[in-house]
């Protein structure tokens, strides 16, 4: 008669305290999966990327030294600031250059950027 009853016991429904504890052997939370899993996936997920930044609308340009193709000797170009106009466009102030033979006055005005421009 004691094996009839735990046949019984054990085939007999789960009554709800044993639902709510997950007798069965399917998942606590099974529309939502389980919270720590979630959490997890949620901390490795990547993080969406920024747009790229704007370049900059004013630009430091330090000195440089270039050789001047007519007299074959250097001139010293100071370090100035360039205003960006688009991105192929860029205005340049008039600057004083400095060299061996003296002075070189260096006209200002709208120019291709430094890293467009062709060495002489």
């Amino acid at each position: 008669m004691l094996v009839v009853m735990l046949i019984v016991a054990a085939l007999a429904p789960a009554g709800p305290a044993a639902a709510q504890i997950g007798a069965g052997g399917g998942p606590r939370y099974p529309y939502q999966g389980n919270p720590i899993d979630q959490a997890v996936r949620d901390a490795q997920r990547p993080l969406p990327r920024l747009p790229a930044a704007p370049p900059p609308e004013v630009r430091y340009v330090p000195e440089q030294r270039l050789i001047d193709p007519g007299t074959r000797q250097q001139i010293v170009i100071p370090g100035h600031e360039e205003r960006r106009l688009s991105d192929t466009q860029v205005t340049v102030p008039p600057l004083t250059g400095y060299g061996p033979g003296g002075s070189v006055h260096i006209p200002g005005g709208t120019r291709p950027p430094g890293e467009l421009r062709q060495a002489p």
